[in-house]
């Protein structure tokens, strides 16, 4: 029950944070929809797309490699700060020139990635402090500062969509939410740890990717097959297209924080329990997962039949084609919120290449079916896939799971 009782808390204070950043968000998203139209929401909402492949690389999972080494040697966390510091910064160049080169988006998009392209350090220092939040239980001070970064944003974004400003500039507001947002991060974590700037050190970082690269090679992967199809659905449909199928992904890229939420507070727990009795951990992962599912299926109802009404009130009637996306994305929900859970067994379990080969394959997958059924489809093929994706990966990580561990699991 004690287990229950940090996890609860800890959860809490990260979905009460979220309501504030998801209200922001579709606050923001509803004004750009109304003054900037599809084209405007297309472009705004796939910048942050784009960016948001530089967010991960920025990241690389390296907190959950990280983490369990922390109690022994506390200045991991002030190394790993340092190399994604200065990796953040490459990136910022590395994402503009590739937006420029690809063959994608009008010159707006471009733009609006560089203007953006800040966000990518902002992610880095976010992800680094969020280390030391995790560590210590502190959730409820993370929550603090990503707030400010919504309440910097709102009136900042308003303020040049208002001027009639073009829509890539809108991404200035979001660099300013984050130099906030960094900055209260920095302030309230000196309570419980000391960053600072120092040369990273490059043996240090090439120990760490040797250990990690399978995660990180994970998470790329399942950032890809999470959002290919974005892309793919640009190319063939246009930015108006992708505006309305971004639209409705950004509410259920809303619900699916959730799980996120409950498994950052419960993998510090996980580390815990696998050390001292392998049992145990199996019994708490199946108590998370049955907490996991009956959520999952209240907000796949929840969603389904209040789609219409929630699009309606973010944006306006011109956008309709988006609830018929949400609706089938939402019946995804649950593969979503189990693979969450197994996703972060597998990382305790030690099984990161099992990981990447399994979200290798769901890519190939995805890719293929998006390449297949977009072109006729749109984006009703776009929700149907990445339902079907992640049902697939589902499918594998519980197979793999039980013929791995099914002594454990069974006892």
């Amino acid at each position: 029950m004690e287990i229950l009782r940090k996890v609860f808390q800890q959860t809490s204070y990260q979905i009460l944070g979220k309501v504030v950043n998801s209200l922001a968000t579709l606050f923001i998203l509803g004004f750009i929809a109304r003054f900037y139209g599809e084209d405007g929401t297309g472009v705004f909402t796939l910048a942050l797309t784009f960016l948001s492949f530089f967010y991960l690389a920025s990241d690389l999972g390296l907190n959950a490699i990280v983490l369990p080494r922390l109690k022994s040697s506390p200045n991991e966390a002030n190394k790993l700060f340092n190399f994604r510091l200065i990796w953040s910064l490459v990136l910022v160049v590395g994402s503009s020139v590739v937006a420029f080169l690809l063959p994608l988006g009008s010159d707006d998009f471009k733009l609006a990635v560089l203007f953006g392209s800040l966000t990518i350090t902002g992610m880095a220092l976010y992800n680094s402090f969020n280390l030391i939040f995790q560590y210590r239980l502190k959730y409820n001070l993370s929550v603090i500062a990503s707030s400010l970064d919504s309440l910097v944003q709102i009136p900042l974004i308003i303020a040049l969509g208002l001027m009639k400003l073009p829509v890539y500039l809108l991404n200035l507001g979001l660099v300013l939410g984050d130099l906030m947002s960094n900055t209260t991060s920095f302030i309230l974590i000196k309570k419980f740890y000391r960053f600072k700037l120092e040369v990273p050190s490059f043996l240090y970082i090439k120990g760490l990717l040797l250990v990690s690269w399978p995660i990180s090679l994970t998470l790329v992967l399942n950032s890809l097959y999470f959002r290919i199809d974005t892309f793919i659905l640009s190319f063939y449909h246009g930015i108006s297209s992708s505006g309305n199928y971004n639209l409705a992904y950004q509410v259920f890229q809303n619900i699916l924080v959730i799980p996120t939420f409950i498994m950052n507070g419960f993998y510090p727990l996980m580390v815990q329990s696998f050390s001292f009795n392998k049992i145990k951990f199996f019994k708490e992962i199946k108590l998370a997962g049955v907490i996991l599912f009956l959520i999952s299926i209240l907000a796949s109802l929840v969603i389904f039949t209040l789609a219409d009404l929630v699009i309606k009130i973010i944006a306006n009637s011109g956008f309709q084609p988006a609830s018929l996306s949400l609706k089938i994305l939402s019946l995804s929900f649950p593969a979503y919120f189990l693979s969450s859970l197994l996703m972060w067994v597998f990382l305790t379990l030690k099984e990161y290449k099992s990981l990447a080969l399994i979200y290798a394959f769901g890519l190939i997958i995805n890719i293929f079916l998006n390449l297949v059924f977009i072109p006729s489809y749109s984006f009703i093929a776009a929700s149907a896939i990445t339902g079907i994706s992640e049902y697939l990966i589902l499918f594998l990580l519980l197979t793999i799971l039980y013929f791995k561990f099914k002594d454990e699991i069974n006892s």
